[in-house]
């Protein structure tokens, strides 16, 4: 299960991950050498979830939402996946996939392909997309699967 567009809570100020890693509260986290420049620059929570915009730029509850147009960011989520996979993971399912843009999980999963060396049929994806009602309809489920150069991404949609 991976979160990868949201990071530690951008109203905790200093803080310290349960594997060490620190943030300092505005937006520089040590690990992953994300900065202010990597995350969206409206931090703004989302207030309405019919607005596909909000979904894709504002942060989800307090957590700090990373800037996914950025080829930087997309580079840091193929090489975390690819790392993982090397581990021996086999596949991710990615929680709340429908805050990023369609287009940027695109570019993640070929650059994660590209990197890997990999056929897009070995690696099993599903992606969290809730696809209701109350949700903006310019993101419904269907949208979030796609066969694009070969990429095949699998949709899940929670019962």
């Amino acid at each position: 299960d991976s979160v990868i567009n949201h990071t530690n809570l951008n109203e905790s100020g200093e803080g310290t991950g349960v594997a060490g890693s620190r943030s300092d509260g505005d937006f520089n986290l040590n690990v992953i050498k994300y900065t202010k420049e990597t995350f969206h620059t409206c931090f703004n929570f989302i207030g309405d979830y019919t607005k596909s915009d909000e979904v894709s730029n504002l942060s989800l509850t307090s957590l700090q939402d990373l800037d996914t147009t950025k080829k930087y960011v997309q580079h840091n989520f193929a090489d975390y996946m690819n790392r993982l996979l090397d581990l021996g993971v086999y596949g991710f399912r990615v929680d709340a996939v429908n805050s990023i843009n369609t287009s940027d999980v695109a570019h993640i999963n070929i650059q994660l392909y590209e990197k890997t060396g990999r056929n897009a049929d070995d690696i099993f994806f599903e992606q969290e997309v809730i696809g209701n009602a109350s949700e903006a309809a310019q993101i419904p489920p269907i949208n979030y699967t796609f066969e694009q150069q070969g990429l095949r991404i699998q949709l899940h949609q929670p019962p």
